[in-house]
């Protein structure tokens, strides 16, 4: 049985360059961007008051990165039919601001 050929021939060994391309915020992007951070900063500051949480990793960068949310959400499994509404709402409105 013969392997068939490829049609067209390997190219020759180059080296690939990486081009890093970013485009600047607008002035209405960075406006919101900035609000987004501080309502997942206060929605962090909300949970730290919550003494059913963990609070050594509540931190403003560890916050912006979705396994925070699975931490928190872990941590209050347990006893989420004890959590506060306003600490529910409080996880909910932090998702949000995180998804967005």
């Amino acid at each position: 049985m013969k392997i068939p050929q490829p049609v067209y021939p390997p190219p020759p060994h180059t080296h690939t360059q990486l081009i890093e391309v970013s485009q600047p915020l607008s002035p209405s992007m960075s406006c919101i961007a900035d609000a987004l951070l501080e309502l997942i900063h206060m929605c962090i500051k909300d949970l730290q008051r919550s003494n059913k949480l963990d609070t050594t990793d509540l931190t403003l960068e560890q916050g912006i990165f979705k396994a925070f949310d699975e931490i928190v959400r872990r941590q209050l499994d347990p006893v989420w039919h004890t959590v506060s509404a306003k600490t529910k709402q409080v996880l909910y409105v932090y998702g949000g601001c995180v998804r967005i």
